[in-house]
């Protein structure tokens, strides 16, 4: 009798420390968050668009070069200079002039834009855009601008609307109010299809001015007939924006073709003219897939 009252009494203290065990690992899923690592930290290792040239900085004529014609303003706004306090030595000045008021238009005043496609990225269904951006402290927001994101299929303007056949795209953006944001054109719910894409964040976030900026950009196409696709913004490492469940392709044949280097004064919808000559700066672009 002793024997069944140590082995019955050794049981249920058993049973007892495994529900005690599954409540705190409720209780702690539902207070702690799940911590993501930066894409950076997941994906295998990145190809760079190069600035260098046997560790000399690359001259506009050799950026043209080896970007080709989907380039725009890169011989008269674009210059590698040495930098410091950042992990690369070299980044591109991209100028921003107040005499073009579109930067979709040849006049080249108002940044540069380009497309970058490294080879073997061809099939990508996820991608990890990777760059840091400087502004200067007395940067201008004026009506917003456009940096360096992520397309698939063709190359698409702010101004586009995607039907997830033909292209998708997210880009980092600034906006009036300093804030940055994610955004994203996908196929877009009925009585809102006109307006080109969304921004993925209910209000945006801080844009420090004045240092530099690590920024880290997600994407992940869904399966074919789920919304389990999803974009993440990481700035010094830190998760700042994530959206699940986004559709973003409606045909199997639409991957990640690369990224879209645009920067400049631009917002959807509407001509805007940069507030007065100034720069950004960025670090060559890193891109990582699966």
């Amino acid at each position: 009798m002793q024997q069944y009252n140590t082995k019955s009494i050794v049981f249920n203290a058993a049973a007892g420390l495994l529900v005690i065990s599954s409540f705190i690992f409720m209780l702690r899923s539902l207070f702690v968050a799940e911590v993501i690592p930066p894409c950076s930290k997941r994906y295998p290792s990145p190809v760079e668009l190069p600035l260098e040239n046997d560790a000399a900085p690359m001259s506009p004529v050799q950026l043209v070069g080896m970007i080709g014609d989907s380039q725009r303003g890169l011989y008269r706004n674009a210059k590698v200079v040495r930098v410091r306090d950042v992990s690369s030595n070299h980044a591109l000045k991209i100028t921003l002039r107040p005499d073009s008021k579109d930067a979709r238009t040849s006049g080249e005043g108002n940044g540069i834009g380009f497309q970058w496609a490294p080879s073997g990225l061809k099939g990508a269904t996820s991608a990890c855009l990777t760059y840091s951006v400087y502004l200067p402290e007395k940067f201008e927001f004026g009506e917003g601008g456009i940096l360096p994101g992520l397309f698939a299929g063709n190359p698409a303007s702010l101004d586009d609307v995607s039907d997830g056949k033909k292209m998708a795209a997210q880009r980092l953006v600034w906006r009036r109010n300093g804030l940055a944001n994610i955004y994203a054109q996908f196929p877009i719910k009925e009585g809102n299809k006109n307006s080109g894409g969304v921004f993925l964040h209910q209000s945006g976030i801080e844009v420090p001015r004045g240092r530099w900026v690590a920024v880290e950009q997600e994407l992940k196409f869904n399966d074919l007939g789920k919304t389990n696709g999803l974009s993440r913004l990481y700035v010094n490492g830190e998760m700042k924006i994530e959206r699940r469940g986004l559709e973003w392709r409606k045909n199997g044949k639409l991957t990640i073709a690369g990224v879209d280097g645009t920067t400049a004064y631009a917002v959807p919808r509407r001509v805007v003219a940069p507030p007065k000559e100034t720069a950004i700066y960025l670090t060559s672009p890193q891109l990582r897939w699966n």
